[in-house]
């Protein structure tokens, strides 16, 4: 039978404080890190995006992109996403463009929080995206 002995624990400590370290990287930077302007639940502020999100979540997600880029076009993200859809792996894209917004506007967070907010509730973060890039264009506070 084996004992217990810290030495077996020792990598498992390592590895899982370099994870937590590459996941939140917010302290190893300077730069104060923002918080998202509308909650994940705020649907209400915004009934029209979050409906859309709900029936055509591609269109919301072409839309976002396409702000962000500084794009008149939005029909082949919105393509892609629709693409992703069929495939099963849509929270995959969407964790994909949250994790990009969040560093253009250096709003704090990890991979791992945007695959599970867009696995759990894809329509409230689609709405929270669109409505965050909407925001940042009516204030013109680029980075």
């Amino acid at each position: 039978m084996m004992r217990y002995s810290p030495r077996h624990t020792a990598p498992k400590t390592i590895i899982l404080g370099i994870l937590y370290t590459l996941l939140n990287y917010s302290h190893l930077t300077n730069k104060k890190m923002n918080q998202f302007k509308n909650g994940l639940f705020d649907c209400q502020t915004n009934c029209c995006t979050f409906i859309t999100s709900v029936v055509l979540p591609c269109v919301v997600y072409g839309k976002t992109q396409a702000k962000m880029k500084d794009d008149e076009g939005c029909c082949i993200l919105s393509v892609m996403y629709w693409i992703s859809m069929i495939m099963f792996c849509d929270c995959c894209m969407g964790a994909y463009g949250r994790t990009m917004l969040r560093k253009r506007y250096h709003i704090e967070g990890s991979c791992v929080n945007d695959v599970a907010v867009h696995l759990c509730c894809s329509p409230c973060a689609l709405t929270q995206e669109y409505s965050e890039i909407s925001s940042m264009e009516v204030s013109h506070s680029y980075p």
